[in-house]
């Protein structure tokens, strides 16, 4: 666990105070790591504060982040992950925003199946953004003409 913590007052500045930390912790059946970062000043011109969090938890088929960033009045918070599943994976992000009074909502999911005695490769991926929602579906198979007819290879 790291830290650091500074506080401060001047009459032209006014107060100022930031803080920081980050921190690893290990367990048997992960890690979670944890970052931030915090600002606040109050002077002549009125009170600013921003704040940036960030956790991650790995662990060995995949791992999971968090973030929140507030600077004043606007804000953005995430979640995204991305996991091994048997033949294929889980990748996904989902983020909330307000910038400068505009809402905005996004979000994706990517699934994938991925199997090395197959001959198809698939992923279907959602993705939500302003415009609404766009699916994309990608597949993959390859065929050959062998000695004896079609053969069937890997991507």
């Amino acid at each position: 666990l790291g830290w650091d913590l500074a506080v401060g007052y001047s009459k032209s500045a006014g107060i100022q105070a930031h803080v920081a930390a980050d921190a690893k912790f290990v367990g048997k059946d992960g890690t979670l790591t944890l970052q931030g970062d915090a600002t606040l000043t109050k002077g002549a011109q009125g009170l600013n504060a921003k704040l940036d969090l960030a956790l991650d938890y790995t662990t060995q088929g995949g791992h999971l982040v968090f973030k929140l960033k507030v600077d004043g009045g606007s804000y953005e918070v995430q979640l995204s992950g991305d996991f091994q599943i048997k033949h294929g994976y889980v990748k996904f992000t989902l983020s909330f925003a307000d910038k400068n009074g505009q809402n905005v909502v996004q979000g994706t999911l990517d699934l994938g199946y991925v199997d090395a005695n197959s001959d198809l490769k698939l992923s279907l991926e959602a993705v939500l953004g302003p415009n609404g929602l766009t699916l994309k579906l990608d597949m993959e198979f390859r065929y050959y003409w062998g000695p004896n007819g079609p053969v069937a290879e890997l991507p």
